[in-house]
C-alpha cells in the first residue's frame, strides 16, 4: 500500500523515498494538467508508462517555451529551473514514473507560474 494524494488533476502515489531520490506514479485525468512549474533542488525523470500527454516545456524563459506530445515508453528529463506542464487531452489517464533527485525531494520545493484551465467543451 502506497501514500496517495488526490489532486484537482489526477492523484499521486509515492513509491520509493530516500534521501537523495523519490519515485512516484503521477495520473493525470482527461482533460486535466498540473500547473506550469520549476523546481530550484532537483531534476527529474519521467517515463509515460501510459497513455499519452503534451508536455509545456521551456529550459530557460517560461513565455519561450514547446509543446511536446510523449507516449508510452517515452522517457523524458527535465533539469532543476527548467519550466514544465503535463497536460492530458485525452480521453484515457495518463500514467508516469517520476524519479526525483538532488538536493531535496519535498513538495515546497516548487514555483508555480499558473495553473492549467481546460477551456474545451465537456459533455459531461
Amino acid at each position: 500500500n502506497y501514500y496517495n494524494e488526490k489532486r484537482v488533476w489526477g492523484e499521486f502515489f509515492n513509491l520509493f523515498k530516500d534521501e537523495k531520490v523519490k519515485v512516484k506514479e503521477l495520473i493525470i485525468g482527461p482533460g486535466k494538467g498540473i500547473s506550469y512549474q520549476r523546481h530550484f533542488k532537483r531534476d527529474e525523470v519521467w517515463f509515460i508508462s501510459k497513455g499519452i500527454c503534451d508536455l509545456k516545456y521551456s529550459r530557460k524563459d517560461p513565455d519561450d517555451y514547446e509543446m511536446i506530445t510523449l507516449k508510452s515508453n517515452d522517457l523524458f528529463q527535465v533539469k532543476r529551473n527548467e519550466w514544465h506542464q503535463v497536460i492530458n487531452k485525452q480521453n484515457e489517464s495518463c500514467h508516469i514514473i517520476e524519479i526525483q533527485y538532488g538536493e531535496e525531494t519535498n513538495e515546497n520545493d516548487i514555483e508555480r507560474l499558473s495553473f492549467y484551465e481546460n477551456n474545451e467543451k465537456n459533455n459531461d
